[in-house]
């Protein structure tokens, strides 16, 4: 968290943003493929869903720093199930066997720049809370938790 350059996360939040007003409602085709063998029993996305990811797999790969394209892509695999056609619901399965609708579209780019939004807002608490409290009260134990 220490090393999560806040503000440029955030100005890369609002590009992601104008992105998913501009480029995710018109009819671009995206640059980025689906990777080879990536092939489940039921689509894994709906079309419009595969789509809006693609996109935002091309705008993760415009990105010039490799620490950003990094957040990027954990933000995006923090969110890609929640608007996938499977659930955690009891373990990675598709959503129709929980009893829950598949996901015909949603908003794939303002989902990870929402997420994007709270790793930046996690790593600027963490280095506000961090450089105003220096501890001096620490310990070594010399057990193990269990013993301890």
């Amino acid at each position: 968290a220490h090393q999560v350059p806040v503000e440029k996360v955030c100005a890369v939040v609002e590009d992601l943003y104008v992105h998913a007003f501009t480029v995710e409602p018109i009819d671009q085709a995206p640059a980025t493929a689906p990777p080879p063998g990536f092939r489940t029993r039921s689509p894994f996305y709906s079309p419009l869903v595969e789509r809006k990811v693609l996109l935002m797999l091309d705008f993760v790969s415009r990105q010039q720093d490799e620490l950003t394209a990094d957040l990027l892509r954990l933000a995006f695999a923090s969110t890609m199930v929640g608007y996938s056609n499977y659930s955690y619901e009891p373990s990675l399965g598709r959503r129709s066997v929980a009893g829950r609708a598949n996901v015909d579209d949603h908003p794939v780019a303002a989902c990870v720049a929402h997420k994007l939004s709270q790793i930046a807002s996690d790593a600027a608490w963490y280095r506000d809370h961090r450089t105003r409290r220096q501890r001096t009260d620490g310990r070594v134990h010399l057990e193990s938790f269990l013993d301890g």
